[in-house]
């Protein structure tokens, strides 16, 4: 069996090194995965170092954000930053499910976190689906869509060419009014 001790936190030095860890593109996925050791702690592990555990989560989405990666689900994202989006998402997960275990004073962060989980919009764009390129079960369905905004848009051509005369002969007409 294999046994997942998760960073000891109460260490101001190993809060500070993953600290560091998620503040860089090159060690990022490392610390969020440091996060993620705390997914099978006990209840009482996550009151302790809740406070921790959201501030470090809140680091790695802030270098995300400075990466460019779109932290919704509605975004497709570039093959070279999806694994550092699905960690992300992962943390996410965990902190849905065990929310119950983190103090109370630490809801409104966590529900700030947990936006974009619940977001109601939706992209379908080229035939990427956002949600499922994260490769993550357990997220929450996307909402339906009502048949009536389902198509697909068509590039406006004009019906008859217009000519230079006509074009000047109109904005001569707007400019008057």
């Amino acid at each position: 069996m294999n046994i997942i001790i998760p960073p000891a936190l109460h260490s101001r030095r190993v809060t500070l090194e993953l600290t560091t860890r998620l503040c860089s593109k090159d060690h990022l996925l490392q610390g969020i995965n440091d996060i993620m050791k705390f997914e099978h702690s006990e209840d009482c592990e996550l009151q302790r170092y809740g406070r921790k555990i959201i501030s470090l989560t809140e680091v790695a989405r802030s270098t995300l954000k400075r990466l460019k990666v779109g932290l919704y689900l509605f975004v497709a994202c570039s093959e070279d930053l999806l694994p550092f989006k699905s960690a992300y998402f992962k943390v996410l997960l965990f902190i849905e499910r065990r929310k119950h275990a983190f103090g109370s004073d630490l809801n409104e962060r966590i529900s700030h976190l947990l936006d974009p989980l619940y977001t109601r919009f939706v992209i379908s764009c080229g035939g990427v689906d956002p949600r499922a390129q994260l490769g993550i079960e357990g997220l929450p369905a996307p909402p339906e869509i009502p048949a009536a905004w389902k198509g697909t848009i068509q590039p406006v051509v004009p019906a008859t060419a217009v000519s230079s005369a006509q074009q000047d002969a109109a904005s001569n007409v707007m400019l008057r009014m």
